[in-house]
């Protein structure tokens, strides 16, 4: 976990090419202290089971991802405090399961500004209101079998136009 105790501020850069951050279990940015994981370009995280961001109230967890693949299990949780999670680049991949999602129990920061979203399971459930940023190209990927599926449960703010290439992917943009 990072930002482990109230006063507790931690960074962590994953960054050059080939660079990783493995994790078994759950992963949490913001226990009940301040984090912020950067992650970039030609590295991976995987999270194991759960990615949370926040766990208590007091708890300010930020995601900045530029780049890289980040591979969460089950669940993508903004579960209190002041969660953010900006995807910038790179691929962010969720759900081994069909009960896997996107989750937000808080007023969370979900900001599209690149990059794809991508089901790794049979489906792929996002329950977190999500911001599209002008000029920008954010893609949501089934590239499974054709009985895939991602739904979208929740509130996308900003312009938004929407295209299909045939590829098992929506742009949004």
């Amino acid at each position: 976990s990072l930002g482990e105790g109230p006063d507790a501020i931690s960074t962590a850069t994953i960054s050059g090419s080939g660079s990783a951050w493995t994790n078994s279990t759950t992963m949490v940015v913001g226990y009940s202290g301040t984090a912020t994981l950067n992650i970039g370009a030609g590295t991976s995280v995987s999270a194991g089971n759960w990615l949370r961001i926040g766990q208590d109230e007091t708890s300010k967890g930020t995601i900045i991802q530029t780049g890289g693949t980040v591979d969460i299990g089950t669940y993508l949780q903004f579960n209190a405090g002041t969660p953010v999670y900006r995807l910038e680049g790179g691929t962010l991949k969720v759900g081994d399961t069909s009960y896997a999602g996107i989750q937000s129990y808080t007023d969370a920061t979900f900001d599209l500004a690149g990059g794809t979203i991508e089901a790794k399971g049979d489906s792929l459930t996002i329950y977190a209101d999500a911001a599209l940023r002008d000029g920008t190209v954010t893609t949501l990927s089934t590239p499974g079998s054709a009985d895939q599926v991602m739904f979208f449960e929740s509130i996308l703010s900003g312009s938004c136009a929407a295209r299909d290439d045939g590829a098992r992917a929506l742009y949004l943009d």
